[in-house]
């Protein structure tokens, strides 16, 4: 709800070497997994508020990326490819919610908290191989253009 507050942000810098968006991606999806590792803890069953803090990381590196990959798609679809571009990604990410989430619930409750956090890092570790393979073109910065006066007013963040 306030990545608008960092956003721009993720908009100005971004190694070019990977990938302006791509680097971002990489980056907090690695940080998330390391931060779920650390939950995985047997520990953390029980230290409430530790664990409050490592899933507060969890969610400003999940919406970090997310904002990385919204920036990826505007950038990568033409204007008319958008709508049905960003129909895709809600449908794929509620599916995701859905199955990833009772598929979790359904490991916590037959392999327990460690295993299925851990197995949890796996996936997501996984999901990085295909990113790992897309160039991104160097263009892609389509939010901080100069005939968009809105943008314009992002750029002096």
């Amino acid at each position: 709800m306030l990545r608008f507050l960092w956003f721009p942000l993720v908009e100005r810098y971004g190694q070019t070497k990977w990938g302006h968006y791509k680097s971002w991606i990489v980056v907090m999806q690695s940080f998330l997994a390391l931060a779920t590792c650390v939950c995985a803890l047997p520990r953390f069953q029980t230290d409430l508020s530790t664990l409050l803090i490592f899933v507060s990381l969890i969610c400003i590196f999940a919406a970090t990326q997310d904002i990385a990959t919204d920036a990826l798609a505007v950038g990568l679809l033409t204007p008319q490819e958008r709508g049905i571009g960003n129909s895709i990604q809600i449908a794929s990410s509620s599916l995701g919610t859905i199955l990833g989430g009772g598929g979790l619930l359904i490991l916590l409750s037959r392999w327990g908290w460690t295993t299925s956090l851990l197995a949890m890092v796996v996936c997501l570790m996984l999901a990085l191989i295909p990113v790992m393979f897309h160039h991104e073109p160097v263009q892609v910065r389509p939010v901080l253009s100069s005939k968009n006066p809105k943008a314009n007013y992002l750029q002096s963040f």
